[in-house]
């Protein structure tokens, strides 16, 4: 749901401490002046952008003209950091196939999750793990929005168990790799 020009910075120092690069879903209408050099520095940083709509209205609550402008315009925001933009993730996972058909005319794939940690809540480490850990397998894509304070303050946490449990983190590119050979 971001960029957040206070709370993305944080999550990008825990990222970077631990050599992780994300995915970050954005929507169109935060990518402001304000949020330009932390763009620049997250695409920079091997970071990727991905599209979550322009205002996070549902999808299936608008018709297939308004989805498409939506995913257009949001692309256009993305473009002058990133010029290939493979991902949407719909908002609250809602789609229907006018979304389908709109992300395929934009060249585009949906990515959803495997594990939503539920941190728009704000819950505790403790809380945040008990949904993650039961959960956890190869190849596991975890929800979390970087506009929460609470997500950034767990975020070390969440990592640190996460290598724990034996498991290692992906790039993005390399996420996008195995999706697209799901897709072919």
């Amino acid at each position: 749901d971001g960029p957040s020009s206070k709370v993305t910075p944080q999550i990008l120092k825990i990222l970077e401490k631990h050599g992780i690069k994300a995915i970050f879903f954005v929507l169109g209408q935060r990518i402001t002046k304000a949020t330009d050099i932390l763009l620049r520095n997250m695409v920079q940083k091997g970071h990727l952008l991905s599209n979550h709509s322009f205002d996070h209205k549902s999808m299936t609550k608008i018709c297939k003209a308004q989805q498409l402008d939506i995913l257009s315009k949001t692309n256009q925001a993305i473009a002058p950091y990133q010029k290939e933009i493979l991902w949407f993730r719909p908002p609250y996972g809602s789609y229907n196939s006018e979304t389908i058909a709109c992300i395929k005319k934009l060249g585009m794939m949906i990515m959803m999750w495997s594990i939503d940690t539920f941190d728009w809540k704000r819950p505790s480490f403790t809380t945040v793990w008990s949904r993650i850990q039961p959960n956890l397998q190869p190849g596991s894509i975890i929800l979390f929005h970087d506009i929460h304070t609470s997500t950034a303050q767990n975020l070390e946490k969440v990592i640190c168990a996460i290598k724990t449990e034996g498991f290692d983190f992906i790039t993005p590119q390399e996420a996008a790799s195995v999706k697209k050979d799901e897709n072919s």
